[in-house]
């Protein structure tokens, strides 16, 4: 079987955990196709839960991910912020974290949880994401406080973006420290509106390259800067 999809309905949090999850788990784990690595994308709602597992293969240089399933589940009644938090990171503790090189998500409090279990990702995909204090930093009172997160981190995806009070200030605090240590990254940045100039170029200077890809579309600015 190349692919598999299996979504299932009215759940509760016991039913994921307890039985999607360790199916998820041993379907992922009699593949052998992941010798690169594992993608983990994550989609999460008070209502619903998703996880899609892709193969990441580099080929000629070129990274290509190929789906080797999706999990989804329906719940029976709608979660609270913080027991949606909680689904996410017990679900995906049922992938082997040890493998994932690129992993995807909507929810930053479950990305900040979920990273540090999985050192070799090379790609992250942060999806409809606010720029908050701390910007992909561990928790300063956590036990990970003075760990470095991501330590491979090679490209960064940011889509559909928003700004919190501070503006881009938290990607460009989290980008210079990544350059202080010799870590520069390519960024690309989906967003709507517009980014100034000072901005475009602080960030210029701090990644390896960056891709710019602003909407709506009849404003769109596509540039990319090497």
């Amino acid at each position: 079987m190349d692919e598999m999809t299996l979504s299932v309905r009215l759940c509760t949090v016991e039913d994921i955990l307890g039985t999607l999850g360790p199916y998820a788990r041993d379907h992922i784990q009699r593949d052998g196709r992941f010798e690169d690595g594992l993608g983990i994308t994550v989609h999460s709602s008070p209502n619903f839960v998703s996880i899609e597992v892709s193969i990441v293969n580099t080929i000629e240089g070129r990274t290509q991910g190929v789906t080797l399933a999706k999990f989804g589940a329906s719940l029976w009644e709608p979660l609270s912020r913080h027991a949606q938090l909680q689904l996410c990171v017990d679900f995906v503790a049922h992938t082997p974290g040890g493998n994932v090189v690129y992993f995807g998500g909507n929810l930053m409090d479950a990305v900040r949880r979920i990273v540090p279990t999985m050192p070799k990702i090379r790609y992250l995909h942060l999806i409809r994401m606010s720029l908050a204090d701390r910007f992909l930093q561990p928790d300063p009172d956590g036990p990970l406080a003075n760990e470095k997160l991501l330590p491979l981190l090679q490209h960064l995806y940011l889509e559909g973006v928003t700004l919190g009070d501070e503006g881009w200030k938290p990607l460009l605090l989290y980008l210079a420290q990544q350059a202080s240590s010799g870590q520069r990254i390519s960024l690309t940045i989906f967003a709507y509106g517009r980014i100034c100039k000072d901005v475009v170029g602080d960030i210029e200077g701090l990644v390896e390259e960056l891709t710019l890809d602003l909407f709506p579309s009849r404003d769109r600015h596509v540039a990319t800067v090497r």
